[in-house]
């Protein structure tokens, strides 16, 4: 008798069960790309790092990010006094492809001294609301560390493909904007 009744239950609650599975799959989809009906799609773009170097004087002494539009622009920094080639990790002149990529140049700015990095944190840019994130990660020296005085300026050459943002924000490793580059142009 038990059973007879425990087995109508379940067959009642299975249609009710089976039409609350569709509602779940799409709260879960939604997660992944945003919130659901909020309009903020996210996209996830590859970021790769062209150069990095705590030692990068041909950049101007305060924090700021140039576009680099074109390879004889790049060549160029890249030829300026603290841009060596013995610097990057990678051997050889970095190489981008400007028609498909942006590529950017992120610097500190000038520090009085070592212990001062800056480096790739993520190695996708968020993208929505037509601006793109990249996640860097802005180290600098404890207030105990013990550090070299000699003037630095951290930077890293970044590339990611062009597509729909018109803007480029860099952020920490803790989520703090720390700059923003003007309306990008195509």
């Amino acid at each position: 008798m038990r059973r007879s009744r425990l087995k109508r239950s379940l067959r009642r609650s299975i249609p009710s069960v089976a039409a609350v599975l569709p509602a779940i799959g799409l709260l879960a989809v939604s997660a992944c790309t945003g919130s659901v009906g909020s309009g903020d799609v996210r996209q996830f773009l590859p970021v790769r790092v062209l150069y990095e170097s705590a030692h990068c004087s041909a950049v101007a002494g305060v924090p700021g990010m140039v576009r680099i539009t074109g390879e004889a622009q790049l060549q160029s920094t890249m030829a300026g006094p603290g841009l060596s080639r013995s610097s990057t990790p990678a051997v050889g002149s970095p190489e981008a492809d400007f028609t498909s990529e942006e590529v950017i140049l992120v610097n500190m700015g000038q520090k009085r001294t070592g212990g001062y990095r800056v480096a790739l944190h993520r190695e996708q840019a968020v993208v929505s609301e037509r601006t793109a994130r990249i996640a860097l990660i802005w180290a600098e020296p404890g207030a105990d560390d013990v550090v070299a005085q000699a003037l630095t300026r951290p930077c890293i050459i970044l590339a990611l493909p062009k597509d729909e943002y018109s803007r480029i924000v860099i952020v920490d490793q803790d989520g703090r904007n720390r700059m923003q580059s003007p309306q990008l142009e195509p």
